[in-house]
C-alpha cells in the first residue's frame, strides 16, 4: 500500500529539541506525501529551526482539538502516526479508530521515564 495522506499527532509542534520530527515531516512534503499535523498543545517557545523545515509543514498544523475529527474526516488519512508513546499515541490510536485505518508510533529513549498509557 503506497501512503499519500498521512496525520500526524505531536504533543508540541514545533519544538527545538524535536528538530528531528521537523525533518521527518519536511521528508515526507518533499516525497510528495500530503501531511496534516494535529499538535495537541501550541508551543512554549519560539522552534528556532534553523534550517525552516518546519516552516514546510506549518501550515498544515491544527492546534484547535475541537477541529481535530472535522480535519481528519475531511482530510482522510491512510495512516495516523504519532512520536513518543505517551498522550500523542494515546490519541493518535483513537482518531485511527474513528478513521477506520492504521496507526503507529514512534517510541523514543525519552518513553522509558515516562508513563505510557495504560493499555500500551
Amino acid at each position: 500500500m503506497t501512503v499519500a495522506r498521512v496525520a500526524y499527532i505531536l504533543n508540541v509542534f514545533p519544538k527545538l529539541s524535536e528538530t528531528f520530527i521537523a525533518g521527518e515531516l519536511a521528508e515526507l512534503c518533499r516525497a510528495g506525501i500530503d501531511v496534516r499535523v494535529l499538535s495537541l498543545r501550541r508551543p512554549e517557545e519560539p522552534a528556532g529551526h534553523r534550517s525552516g523545515e518546519a516552516s514546510m509543514v506549518m501550515p498544515s498544523i491544527t492546534y484547535d482539538p475541537d477541529r481535530f475529527r472535522a480535519l481528519l474526516r475531511d482530510f482522510r488519512p491512510q495512516l495516523v502516526h504519532a512520536h513518543f508513546a505517551t498522550q500523542a499515541a494515546a490519541a493518535a490510536r483513537q482518531w485511527a479508530v474513528e478513521c477506520a485505518v492504521p496507526f503507529t508510533f514512534t517510541a523514543h529513549g525519552y518513553d522509558i521515564y515516562r508513563r505510557p498509557p495504560a493499555d500500551f
